[in-house]
């Protein structure tokens, strides 16, 4: 028997339905059977309903719901094999259903229409199979009016197996899921049905472009269309009839007087009533939701509706830790997405994947653009021996579908004004900015502007080509002055923390599992740490929006046309804790106010990196202010004030600007001196503009330390100083060496060499601090070094915890100690440590032996193997004992000098002592790995 008469796309669970629509939800809850041997369709299961003794609940995928085995999955984008979700399984399973159909709806065409399936679907009903579906973004129904019972139970199969799941793209990149994982229901239509309802609003000449495509059984007929058209307030603001034959497409406009448009901080929407009559029957309707908004470009602008805006995207990963498929929960995602747009994102890149229909109905509520990454020219889309990342192509053998499922998942979204930008490929540039397949990205181009003309394309987010199609180029921000177009920053940039154990308890009756907590206590397990983790996350967390927020302001202020960033991640992945939100869209560390000040229409900024942030008592500070001003009415003319330090030693003052907004803009510099002090402290510069009911403000973290440091008396350099850091140090503080003919014993040595002089000169009482060096650190190369990520090497985390998962630092912790005197810091190394950290790898713990007490100094490495780090620690040795430190004491750094000074001060005295022992093995390391 043929199939049946197979539409692309259908409608199924829209936000609003028509009065006059027929619809039956076909229920949550489904029989289910996995077939592991695949023998479903040889002993005809199709036609068998008591076969299917479990249940299961749709939308939703399997593995999400525990159905599989507790193995493992491959996350090929991390290359771990891990479980990952509730349960493991990649293979066919099966879905039933038994329903009857509304006496009402005799003699009426009738639909099953399916939200979304994946990997492919094939459809039985009543023991004969209807048709079969490979787009999983795209939903699809049957014309099932002569293979149904009118009266009684009619029984539905679904087969879903592992054919075309290339076709999902990055659906694949956190293990293999499957399902029915949107809505199925059954419709009925007269004879004459909508086969599609295009809604274009016109910005500029107010009226809506209605196209309208009507199919079936139309015979000599003629058909009526009537439009209304509603503002929020549930008033007729629009309606017209028209009259026209079937089988051609019916164009017409709906003038709108005044349109209240659409925008992030206006998302004005306009109900639209569709009804399609033949005479007084009505054949079929639809309600949908519009909204009038215009994207453009002028010069380096990023335009909506005229103005220019700064384009925030959240890099979304397919994050759905409750669910694992897409999830189709608008209650949830008005949740999420409205904590998303609090702390400051305007957009949503959708990385190799698109969007359902439910979240676009609520990002067109809250006023999100919606950038879907469809994959026409190659996507993130796995990564093995045979293939990496930008897979599939468009070769012969995929090339019908894939321009089929864009073109249909273009269809299905026409209507949201949030569905607005579509990218071809992710990060082509690694292809020297081109692509193997011009002629495909120039038709999906021209495709996509006759179905949707007010969308904005380009062939691939990460890459620049001027002969290639793209509105706009979204590469990186030093070359924005290469094009002429408006340019994004992509992917900025995978800044990193360690997995929060502390949350674990949110999955409790999640769909994904924690893999990254998992990892993290596994590891520290092994390693005896796991009880630091929660300090651990907590620091790292503290640490990784300190680079997050400094780079993302340096993003802002260095490339001042810039339309806007694509924040990689605004929301945490789940191997790579990116966010400033975790997977739940639920506030880790810092609340939306101050992630604003970096995230937000307008944005203050300074001059000073990492490097500049010590300073000594009695400097002179300059800090030059600009501003990123892209607010809706941007500032007015005025004056900015500021501070520096709190209490009787805060020094303030204000400034006077006019700037030129929707760029960013110089404000002034501020000129003024940090206060004598004797001890070192951290002090905060804190800047405000106030207009009205406005205000903007942002602050940053600086230290100062005391002009001057005494460095113990009783201190020598042991050995021949050479050309480095002992060199520094005997001439910055005059120290002599030691043995040197005539020099009494010295109270302490510094050395960067173990040998038996040494370990008899601490076991009779006297204190060495060595300087480690190579055989002593773990030392690595930056994960990325042609990117400029090697800055911070030995302070950041590594970005998105990619392999290798040996090298990297993800956290501190550091104890009170005398040791540190009055060395400011709040528990980790914050950026007072960057430049102590400069070429400074850690010291690696293993081969010292097992601690008693923790390190002064407790480096983390990377958490999926933790290996056993520190930069700072000490041991008892006989009579006296031994400092170890791994921290760049390079003189001319005040923070330097004062560590130096308290250290060297704490070995001098009397509180010196440790409960860690040096022992015979460790000390035999020592002296083998620092005699190289």
């Amino acid at each position: 028997m043929p199939g049946s008469l197979k539409r692309l796309p259908v409608r199924v669970n829209p936000v609003l339905r028509h009065r006059n629509e027929r619809v039956v939800n076909l229920g949550e809850r489904w029989e289910f059977r996995l077939d592991p041997n695949d023998e479903g369709v040889r002993r005809k299961w199709f036609r068998k309903p008591g076969v299917f003794t479990d249940r299961i609940s749709v939308p939703g995928c399997w593995q999400g719901q525990g159905f599989g085995h507790d193995g493992t999955d491959y996350i090929w984008d991390f290359q771990l094999h891990r479980r990952t979700f509730r349960a493991t399984y990649t293979g066919t399973g099966w879905y039933a259903k038994r329903f009857s159909v509304p006496e009402a709806w005799h003699g009426k065409r009738i639909w099953l229409n399916f939200g979304a399936a994946y990997p492919f679907a094939e459809v039985y009903l009543n023991g004969e199979k209807i048709g079969d579906h490979n787009e999983p973004f795209v939903p699809f129904g049957f014309d099932v009016t002569s293979r149904l019972k009118t009266r009684g139970d009619n029984f539905c199969a679904v087969r879903i197996s592992e054919k075309d799941r290339v076709y999902g793209l990055s659906f694949n990149c956190r293990g293999n899921w499957s399902g029915l994982y949107r809505t199925v229901e059954l419709s009925a239509t007269g004879d004459v049905f909508m086969d599609h309802c295009w809604l274009h609003p016109n910005v500029d000449k107010q009226k809506i472009r209605c196209t309208i495509q009507a199919s079936g059984d139309t015979g000599h007929d003629e058909l009526k269309v009537a439009v209304i058209v509603r503002n929020k307030e549930k008033k007729t603001v629009a309606k017209t009839a028209k009259t026209f034959s079937a089988g051609k497409d019916l164009k017409f406009d709906v003038p709108v007087v005044d349109p209240l448009l659409w925008s992030p901080e206006h998302p004005n929407l306009y109900t639209v009533d569709v009804v399609l009559r033949r005479g007084n029957e009505v054949m079929d309707a639809l309600t949908d939701r519009i909204g009038f908004v215009k994207l453009s470009t002028e010069g380096k602008h990023l335009c909506i509706n005229g103005d220019p805006y700064y384009i925030r995207q959240n890099g979304d990963h397919m994050i759905y830790p409750e669910t694992v498929a897409p999830d189709t929960d608008r209650k949830r995602w008005r949740k999420k997405l409205k904590t998303l747009k609090t702390y400051g994102y305007n957009a949503v890149r959708c990385s190799d994947h698109a969007a359902t229909p439910e979240y676009h109905d609520v990002a067109d509520e809250l006023g999100i653009l919606v950038q879907g990454d469809l994959g026409m020219l190659g996507a993130w889309g796995g990564n093995d021996p045979w293939h990496i990342y930008a897979w599939p192509q468009p070769h012969p053998k995929y090339r019908d579908v894939m321009r089929s499922q864009w073109n249909h998942t273009v269809m299905r979204d026409v209507n949201h004004p949030s569905a607005v930008i579509y990218g071809m490929g992710n990060e082509l540039q690694t292809y020297q900015n081109n692509t193997l397949f011009p002629k495909t990205a120039w038709r999906c181009y021209h495709e996509t502007k006759r179905i949707k003309p007010s969308a904005f394309v380009i062939w691939s987010d990460g890459g620049m080509n001027e002969k290639l199609p793209q509105d706009f180029v979204n590469y990186e921000g030093y070359s924005d002055h290469e094009t002429k177009l408006p340019m994004i920053q992509h992917e900025y940039r995978w800044w990193t923390s360690f997995p929060d154990v502390r949350i674990r308890k949110k999955y409790k009756r999640a769909g994904l599992r924690p893999i990254g907590i998992d990892l993290a206590e596994e590891a520290a397990t092994e390693a005896g740490l796991r009880h630091l983790l929660p300090e651990a996350a907590h620091h790292s967390q503290r640490l990784h929006f300190a680079e997050m927020k400094a780079k993302m302001d340096r993003c802002r202020r260095n490339f001042k046309l810039l339309a806007g960033i694509c924040h990689y991640c605004g929301v945490d992945i789940h191997c790579a804790p990116m966010g400033v939100l975790d997977m739940f869209y639920e506030k880790k560390l810092v609340d939306a106010e101050t992630w604003l000040q970096t995230n937000g229409d307008t944005v203050l900024l300074m001059d000073h990196e990492f490097e500049d942030r010590i300073y000594t008592a009695g400097d002179k500070l300059n800090v030059k202010l600009s501003i990123s001003d892209f607010a809706h009415p941007p500032l007015k003319q005025g004056r900015l004030e500021w501070q520096l330090g709190s209490g009787r030693s805060a020094v303030s003052g204000s400034l006077k600007f006019r700037h030129t907004p929707f760029r960013t803009s110089p404000l002034g510099v501020i000129r003024t001196t940090f206060p004598e002090t004797l001890k070192p402290r951290k002090i905060q510069l804190s800047v405000r503009i106030a207009q009205g009911k406005r205000e903007v403000s942002n602050q940053w973290d600086f230290w100062v330390f005391p002009k001057s440091v005494r460095m113990p008396k009783s201190v020598m350099l042991y050995g021949r100083t050479g050309k480095g850091i002992m060199r520094k140090l005997r001439t910055e503080y005059e120290l002599e060496s030691y043995p040197n003919a005539g020099t009494r014993r010295p109270r302490v040595l510094i050395t960067e060499k173990v040998d038996q002089e040494i370990l008899d000169f601490a076991r009779t009482g006297g204190r060495v601090l060595l300087l480690a060096g190579e055989g002593v650190v773990r030392p690595f190369y930056p994960p990325f070094p042609a990117t400029g990520w090697e800055e911070g090497l030995y302070l950041f985390a590594p970005q998105s915890c990619y392999p290798p998962f040996a090298d990297g630092h993800q956290a501190s912790i550091i104890r009170a100690h005398d040791m540190l005197g009055r060395f400011p810091h709040e528990g980790f190394m914050d950026l007072q440590f960057f430049r102590l950290l400069v070429g400074a790898p850690a010291i690696e713990l293993d081969p010292l032996g097992r601690l008693k007490e923790e390190p002064v100094i407790r480096q983390f490495g990377t958490y999926q193997t933790c290996p056993k780090l520190a930069y700072l620690l000490d041991f008892a040795l006989g009579e006296g004992g031994m400092i170890i430190s791994a921290l760049n004491f390079d003189p001319k750094v005040p923070e330097a000098r004062y560590l130096l000074s308290q250290i060297l001060a704490f070995a001098a005295g009397k509180r010196f002592g440790s409960k860690n022992t040096l022992s015979k093995k460790a000390s035999e390391h020592l002296v083998s790995e620092t005699g190289m």
